[in-house]
């Protein structure tokens, strides 16, 4: 598997890193030992296995509140005068024929039941075992 490119690399000899390359990568692995050294703690603790993850979920959440509250109906006091008009003049009208209802009840008689005959239903009593008084 040598080949000739693999045979002069072989031959190159080793140079050193530039010095500012070491102080770079030495200070980057300084500040990735202190981020994971610190415990992770309060809600942190609860984000942090993946938090893009939660970040894509509130963003979620949040379009959804935006949708729900774009689409909530027009309140009634928002409506207009006419469909306050509409519904004023409904209500009155409801309450006449309610009213009217009352007078039409107020004014009819009792229901009478019809007494039975005398001689045609005593019988019936007998043999119902209910007595006449």
């Amino acid at each position: 598997m040598n080949s000739e490119f693999e045979k002069k690399l072989m031959e190159q000899p080793l140079r050193a890193a530039p010095p500012e390359w070491r102080a770079q990568v030495l200070r980057e692995a300084r500040v990735t030992a202190v981020q994971q050294a610190e415990p992770v703690t309060g809600w942190r603790s609860w984000l942090w296995p993946a938090p893009k993850a939660w970040a894509a979920l509130a963003v979620c959440w949040l379009v959804l509140l935006a949708a729900n509250t774009i689409n909530q109906p027009v309140p009634v006091a928002l409506a207009g005068r006419a469909d306050t008009r509409a519904l004023q003049t409904a209500l009155a009208e409801k309450r006449r024929a309610i009213q009217d209802v009352d007078v039409v009840v107020a004014n009819h008689a009792q229901p009478v039941m019809p007494r039975p005959r005398p001689g045609a239903s005593s019988w019936l009593r007998e043999e119902k075992g209910v007595l006449p008084c």
